[in-house]
């Protein structure tokens, strides 16, 4: 088993244990498809570099609301998300070489999260329904290929 099979059967592992603990079950899986657009402010330290990020990303979550009080909720589970970061370098030698980006390279980054999250849930006077929630995640960003 790869290196990153063992970190996605962890993650699945772990994801399942949480929702178990809770006094009721209302799990929720989430497919994760975050758009990036803040910059990178990576320094490359010789040379002229281009850094891009993907700006479409992708990630999952597999969560679970621990009801509190009347419709009042503690949501927590497990989040995984991929990011990836473009480097090229430009020509600095437009005289001798003709392609712009003679040197390129990819670098991936992986996020294992666990949020917590306090939220409300509610029903319109026409029947919608619908979460409200705030918090905040703790986790690490792990770089891979």
């Amino acid at each position: 088993m790869t290196g990153k099979k063992i970190r996605l059967a962890l993650l699945f592992v772990l994801g399942l244990s949480l929702p178990v603990c809770s006094f009721a079950w209302n799990p929720c899986l989430s497919i994760l498809g975050n758009y990036t657009i803040t910059r990178n402010y990576d320094v490359v330290k010789s040379g002229v570099f281009d850094i891009q990020n993907r700006k479409v990303n992708f990630g999952f979550e597999l969560t679970n609301k621990f009801y509190l009080h009347s419709n009042y909720f503690i949501k927590t589970g497990l989040r995984y998300n991929q990011f990836k970061t473009t480097i090229s370098g430009q020509n600095q030698a437009s005289a001798l070489l003709d392609m712009p980006y003679h040197i390129s390279w990819a670098t991936g980054y992986e996020s294992i999260t666990i949020p917590i999250q306090f939220g409300k849930y509610f029903v319109t006077g026409s029947g919608h329904k619908g979460d409200f929630y705030v918090g905040l995640s703790l986790g690490i960003l792990i770089p891979s290929s």
